[in-house]
Parts: C-alpha cells; sequence; structure tokens
C-alpha cells in the first residue's frame, strides 16, 4: 500500500479530498495523542529497532513515510511463488498488471495498488522469488475479509469483476461523509468548540438562537453526544475495526 503521510503530527489539519479507505483510518490515528508523541520520536531515527517496534504496535512499518502494514490491512492481496507442478499460464506477473496507479518496494515485498475508488486492489509480493502465481491465505482474525479480496481478484484478473472490491464496497458517500464529519469534530474540539458550537457548525447554524433550555432538549445536543464518543472511538483504537472493514 502506498505512503499515506508524511508522518508529522498536527493538533487540527484539513481533510485531504481524495482519502482512501487507509488514509481515513489514518486520519484518526493521527489525531491520537500518545501516537503523535511517538511519531516526533520514530521521525527523528525511523530506521532504528525502537521505532520499527513501536510502529508496528500501531500497525505501521516505515518507508519514506509511515505506511500500514499487510497484517493489519486485510485488503491486502499476498502473492507467493508459483504452485509446483502448475503452468505458466497460472502465473501472476507484477509487470503485466494493468490499471496499476502505485508501486513500490519494501522490505517486506513489492507493494502495487491498481484502481482507485470503488475498484481499489492492494497486492503485495512476497520478496525472495522471481515468479509468481499463488495467493497466500492465513489463519488470522481478518482471514474472511483477505480471502474476499483475493477470490475478487482473481475474477479481475479474469475480466468477471463486475462488483466493487471489498475495500471499495465500503467507501460508500455516506460513510465518508460521516467519517469526514467526525475528523471535523475532533479537530473544533481541539480548537476549543463547545458541544452547541459543534451543532451550529456540523448540523444547522439556526441552532445559536436557541435558548438554553430548548438547547438541553435539543435532539442535535445529544447527536453531538453520540458523535463524539464515536469519533473518540475511532482515535483511540477503533481506526482498526475500520481498517478491517468492519
Amino acid at each position: 500500500m502506498p505512503p499515506i503521510d508524511n508522518g508529522r503530527p498536527s493538533r487540527a489539519t484539513s481533510i485531504p479530498d481524495d482519502l482512501d479507505l487507509p488514509g481515513y483510518a489514518f486520519e484518526f490515528l493521527r489525531r491520537n495523542p500518545a501516537y503523535a508523541r511517538e511519531a516526533r520520536v520514530w521521525l527523528a531515527k525511523p530506521s532504528s529497532a525502537d521505532a520499527i517496534e513501536r510502529a508496528r504496535r500501531w500497525g505501521l512499518r516505515f518507508r519514506d513515510r509511515p505506511i500500514w502494514r499487510a497484517e493489519a490491512l486485510p485488503f491486502v492481496v499476498l502473492i507467493g511463488p508459483p504452485a509446483h507442478g502448475f503452468g505458466s499460464d497460472t502465473h501472476i506477473h507484477p509487470d503485466a498488471l494493468r490499471d496499476v496507479v502505485a508501486r513500490f518496494p519494501a522490505g517486506d515485498g513489492l507493494h502495487i495498488v491498481i484502481g482507485s475508488g470503488r475498484t481499489i486492489l492492494r497486492l503485495r509480493f512476497e520478496p525472495g522469488w522471481r515468479e509468481y502465481g499463488t495467493i497466500l491465505t492465513l489463519p488470522e482474525p481478518c482471514e474472511r475479509m483477505r480471502g474476499d479480496t483475493a477470490r475478487w481478484f482473481l475474477r479481475w484478473l479474469a475480466g468477471r469483476a463486475r462488483e466493487p472490491s471489498p475495500e471499495g464496497a465500503r467507501m460508500t458517500r455516506f460513510r465518508m461523509k460521516r467519517w469526514r464529519t467526525l475528523l471535523g469534530l475532533i479537530d473544533l474540539r481541539q480548537a476549543g468548540a463547545s458541544p452547541r458550537r459543534l451543532a451550529e457548525l456540523l448540523i444547522d447554524p439556526d441552532l445559536a438562537s436557541l435558548s438554553a433550555a430548548a438547547w438541553t432538549a435539543a435532539s442535535e445536543r445529544k447527536r453531538i453526544g453520540r458523535w463524539t464518543v464515536e469519533a473518540d472511538q475511532l482515535v483511540a483504537g477503533g481506526y482498526r475495526d475500520l481498517l478491517e472493514g468492519r
């Protein structure tokens, strides 16, 4: 998967318009104060053993900037060497793939991103092989999601993928709007906005005219409360659920 951020923590940032699912997950993570403190250490010595281990605990690894580890992102298809006895027509050639939008080598293999939006697909070719032809499945918590992505990849190779990829299917307009709203809420809270001010900015400016009693009983106040809980959960660790398609 491609680099998704320069690793510089910040209290409040603009939200990029072209985020993919890992990008949204990282936007929640980078607003975690504990991560922000550790990221400052990583930037000083990103290749040190301590930095590598700290990054692993957050689900990250470093290239020239932090990227998600494949084990944290089940939408990555893992590709290994050809199976013994099968013909060359079953091989998967990295250089022959169509619609490649990103490609880069890393310590854990060759990463390739194909397509975007609703048809995005991520591949990792395992290191140490000159030819490839098998898709690896593992006994992991997200085995089903990685398996679904692998099967979609096989249909894509055969020209039979008509539906969105498993990762792309998660990127609905509703979910993206919700994630952007929650990110905005986090930044506004860090800037000192009260719950009422959050409701005015995120829901309806006319709420500013409510009396104190009307605001106390307002459904918008309860909605801001629910959003705050959800946003805090995503920052504290729920970003991993987002990464895993939950």
